[in-house]
């Protein structure tokens, strides 16, 4: 909490002195939140907005480091890039974080994670962030809310980009992007490839069997589009992406069990996996005032692991998803309505369960009035799951809904209030382990107040959510206990004599009926980035504080609170070159998200790109 009220002060200061300066915040837009485009200052729920040239500028090495640094998300990752890597938004588990990449659903695991490691920043062109309650809007597991990642597509001209990057710990990353257009056919090429030499993540003070040595990680990505689109309002299109990857771990369970793995040796654990989406799309206006947009697609995963020669059984997830959205125009509103279809295999060496997810939507928002606006949203899913080794089954119904207004109580400030509904099925591995699980309900709102100058904005949210039937694992295996979390999220950003700044922190008490806290959230978590030009370079500082957290609900175990700083500066060498220089974990804080696991040490990046213009 000093902390938060240094910075809190040291803002405050600073925007006194904001007010009379005469830089104009950008405003940015956002589409997810009522499936229209709207200006991010106007849109009812806890929203942000990640823009390219944000993207650009952080010193972020991952998706997953890069959203970070947004109000009301938490991070937990076992070791370095390539280990299991989780989200916490609003007090809620990672699985209940529902992630989308160019409007479909991204493929999880049988646990309900997603591979955030999959996804290089270098392709994506934007991402939007929806904190609470969404399932009205997105269904099952956007609960703590939603991530939409959108990535890059054709420009009006051809450009070649091209970009090499090498630093600690052995880290290599090269980044080739083609992208171009032909009369009313655009398309964009888009490979990656990442290495890096993990050292070994597991502290063996807290674990002294762990089977320690350095743990590679290597992952190769391509994607590629190609759209046609004679008029601005019609486009069809297809989207191909494919990842492949290999991760080596440390054999903390199998020490023992395999009579090499005391030696320490590189390379007795590991896994390969793959994904893989092919996505077919398109959009054109039936009326003047309505547009419809449909997309099917399909994805792959497989995970598979090695553990000293011994070739384990793969696990293996697939999913098709159909989706169609239509929006009208109305008089001082728009109604949007649609329907998605999801059919989903999961299968490992002992389960093989199939989901069929039939979901229909529909939503209004608009104004009443010069200073009162409005959203609504339902939905009802209806959920089949299948578990054909086992011979169980379970049918899961929910109707969801979300109900919003914002009131301008003067042309700089705005109130807001919101109620909605989630819910959430439980994970492929859950039902499995238990197939009486009852589907997570949730209920919350929000009250918020925001304040907008023409060079800073600033907004107050509090939020409550509170879950019945939320599945966890515990001491017992998995099964339903009821959670709240209340809170309160700050966030400040604007410009002091061409310095940015961008402050947000946030207090909440996530706990069960008992009163115990829930594993790895933290009760307060703040970040602070500042960035400006000097001198033709580029620079941005970024500062990371959480408070303590338990480790897990079934142990006494504490992760410390930490503070760390990340900091990166660039400079364009000319039309055509420009270089960057990124710091990770500046002065080497020893922290861990995850107990036993420690967080990546200090490391230094050089990236050199060629973009011309």
């Amino acid at each position: 909490m000093k902390l938060f009220t240094t910075l809190l002060l040291a803002a405050s200061t600073a925007s006194s002195f904001a007010v009379a300066e005469e830089t104009i915040l950008v405003t940015k837009t956002i589409t997810s939140a009522a499936n229209v485009e709207q200006d991010l200052a106007e849109v009812l729920p806890s929203a942000s907005v990640i823009t390219r040239w944000e993207i650009e500028q952080s010193p972020a090495a991952t998706v997953i480091d890069l959203i970070q640094s947004e109000p009301g998300i938490e991070i937990g990752r076992n070791g370095g890039p390539g280990t299991v890597s989780s989200i916490f938004m609003r007090g809620q588990a990672s699985k209940n974080v529902a992630v989308f990449v160019d409007g479909v659903r991204l493929q999880t695991n049988a646990l309900g994670a997603v591979l955030y490691n999959n996804i290089p920043l270098s392709q994506i062109d934007r991402i939007e962030i929806l904190r609470g309650n969404m399932s009205a809007l997105y269904g099952s597991s956007a609960v703590g809310g939603a991530v939409l990642i959108f990535t890059k597509s054709g420009s009006t001209a051809d450009s070649f980009n091209a970009k090499v990057t090498y630093g600690s710990r052995d880290t290599q990353e090269l980044d080739l992007s083609f992208r171009g257009k032909s009369d009313d056919i655009s398309y964009t090429l888009s490979v990656n490839e990442f290495s890096t030499e993990n050292r070994s993540a597991i502290n063996p003070l807290q674990k002294p069997t762990t089977d320690s040595d350095t743990d590679p990680f290597k992952n190769t990505g391509i994607s590629s589009r190609i759209e046609w689109a004679p008029s601005v309002d019609k486009k069809l299109g297809i989207n191909l992406s494919k990842s492949t990857g290999r991760i080596d771990y440390d054999g903390t369970y199998y020490v023992g069990t395999y009579p090499n793995s005391v030696a320490h040796n590189d390379g007795d654990f590991y896994a390969n996996q793959e994904s893989d989406s092919l996505s077919i799309y398109g959009s054109g206006k039936v009326t003047e005032k309505s547009l419809t947009s449909l997309s099917i697609t399909r994805s792959n995963y497989s995970y598979h692991e090695f553990i000293e020669g011994d070739d384990q059984t793969p696990k293996k997830a697939n999913q098709t998803v159909f989706t169609v959205n239509n929006s009208v125009n109305v008089e001082k509103g728009t109604i949007t309505f649609g329907t998605e279809i999801s059919d989903a295999d999961y299968t490992d060496a002992y389960n093989t369960v199939n989901r069929i997810t039939q979901s229909v939507f529909a939503g209004v928002n608009g104004n009443l009035s010069e200073s009162i606006d409005y959203q609504l949203n339902i939905r009802h899913d209806s959920i089949d799951t299948d578990n054909k080794i086992s011979s169980t089954s379970q049918k899961e119904s929910s109707n969801t809904w979300l109900l919003g207004s914002g009131y301008d109580l003067h042309k700089s400030i705005r109130a807001t209030a919101l109620y909605s509904t989630s819910f959430a099925v439980p994970t492929a591995d859950e039902f499995a382990g238990n197939p009486n699980l009852n589907a997570e309900e949730h209920k919350g709102y929000e009250l918020g107040i925001d304040y907008k100058s023409s060079n800073w904005t600033s907004g107050l949210t509090y939020f409550r959510n509170r879950s019945s039937n939320a599945i966890i694992y515990s001491n017992n295996g998995y099964e339903n206990i009821s959670y709240d979390n209340a809170g309160f999220e700050f966030d400040l950003s604007g410009s002091i004599d061409q310095i940015n700044y961008k402050l947000s922190h946030v207090i909440q008490n996530p706990k069960d009926e008992t009163g115990e806290r829930l594993s790895r959230r933290a009760k307060n978590y703040t970040t602070l980035e500042l960035s400006g030009l000097y001198n033709s370079y580029d620079w941005l500082a970024q500062i990371i504080h959480s408070g303590d957290r338990d480790n897990s609900y079934w142990d006494d175990q504490i992760l410390k609170s930490y503070t760390v700083t990340n900091f990166s500066v660039s400079k364009k060498i000319n039309n055509n070159w420009s270089a960057k220089l990124k710091f990770e974990n500046l002065f080497n804080e020893e922290y861990q998200l995850a107990y036993s696991y420690d967080a990546v040490p200090f490391g230094a990046f050089l990236s050199i790109q060629y973009q011309p213009k």
